[in-house]
């Protein structure tokens, strides 16, 4: 019977067989066209190195043996990419020793549990003990959820299924092409990715269906009044919903390589690098332009004493000039938008200007 949880994956499903036929044709021209321009591109190559007739000969094996490979991919798109999902899929419910596995199901099973958590907590047992009743009508809203979250989470992994199958074969078309094939090797390994998520969904929702029963049967009329029952299975609960939402996702992140360090990480390393090479050019620069600097006050203190006449008076008045004037330069370089303000200011002044 299809459930309203079930509806979704099985509209993608549907609208999977509607999408494959339009792009695959648009796939199998942009290989071509790319395969064109690949081989075209070479023998410009081969000729402008003046390789020989044996290099020739051996790229070329090279090349349509790369091509023949990934058209034929192409070509049984339709078969061998479902193949390969429903290969890991078929693993999982045989290890997990489960028929068949949808959302619904999955939802149904821990509703159960939720429903006879609040069916036992019927009878007059609630008007003494509303403390109880309260906690317990929260731990049943927990498990529910809890499960929820687990059909959501296999949903959305059908889902990715029937859109790789379905759309992603458009990807394909790129595997001609030096520049773009990449595109459609990554392709290739997301679909190893769905694979193992759904294998270890299955393995999951299998240990899910053990424990299930065995905290319904913990539940009593006695024991869901209690705090510590209730809670203990919402938070078990919580802690499954959580391992089923996780690991799935590090078994598809290990498949296509998520797990190391991306581009972005790369590129917030690099960023970070550079900055702090800045800093420490910026640091070791203002050392030296601060000597060079020091070195000119010191000169232009001795300037100042010996026009002042020299002896003490010199000296304090000649140091009272160079401070005045250091304190002038440090103030234009460090900020020179507050400066231009003092200049504006003193041009609006009346009379002689400084």
């Amino acid at each position: 019977m299809l459930t309203a949880m079930d509806s979704v994956p099985e509209q993608f499903r549907i609208l999977k067989e509607l999408w494959y036929p339009i792009l695959w044709n648009y796939a199998n021209d942009l290989f071509l066209v790319l395969a064109t321009i690949e081989v075209g591109l070479a023998a410009l190559l081969w000729v402008m190195h003046n390789e020989g007739i044996e290099s020739i000969g051996a790229g070329l094996l090279r090349k349509f043996l790369w091509l023949g490979f990934m058209y034929a991919i192409l070509y049984h798109a339709d078969t061998w990419i479902p193949a390969i999902i429903r290969s890991f899929a078929i693993a999982g419910q045989q290890a997990a020793r489960i028929e068949t596995l949808n959302p619904g199901e999955v939802f149904n099973a821990g509703l159960g549990v939720g429903v006879k958590m609040l069916w036992e907590m019927r009878g007059w047992g609630i008007l003494y003990n509303a403390s109880g009743t309260i906690s317990g009508i929260v731990a049943a809203l927990l498990v529910i959820f809890a499960f929820g979250i687990i059909a959501i989470e296999l949903a959305t992994t059908l889902i990715a299924s029937y859109i790789l199958t379905g759309a992603g074969v458009f990807v394909l078309g790129f595997a001609a092409f030096r520049g773009t094939a990449a595109i459609s090797e990554r392709y290739l390994s997301f679909t190893i990715g769905i694979g193992l998520k759904l294998l270890v969904i299955y393995l999951l929702v299998g240990a899910g269906t053990t424990l299930a029963p065995a905290w319904a049967a913990l539940i009593t009329s006695t024991t869901i009044l209690d705090f510590y029952t209730p809670f203990t299975i919402a938070f078990a609960a919580a802690l499954y919903a959580t391992v089923a939402m996780r690991i799935p996702q590090l078994a598809g992140a290990l498949a296509s390589g998520n797990v190391s360090m991306g581009f972005a990480d790369v590129l917030g390393a690099a960023t970070t690098a550079t900055r702090t090479a800045a800093a420490a050019g910026r640091a070791t620069a203002t050392g030296i332009v601060g000597g060079q600097v020091a070195g000119a006050a010191a000169r232009l203190g001795i300037a100042n004493v010996q026009q002042a006449g020299g002896g003490v008076l010199g000296a304090i008045k000649g140091g009272f000039q160079t401070a005045g004037a250091v304190t002038s330069e440090a103030a234009r370089a460090a900020v020179p938008g507050l400066n231009r303000v003092r200049e504006n200011l003193d041009d609006r002044l009346p009379g002689p200007k400084k």
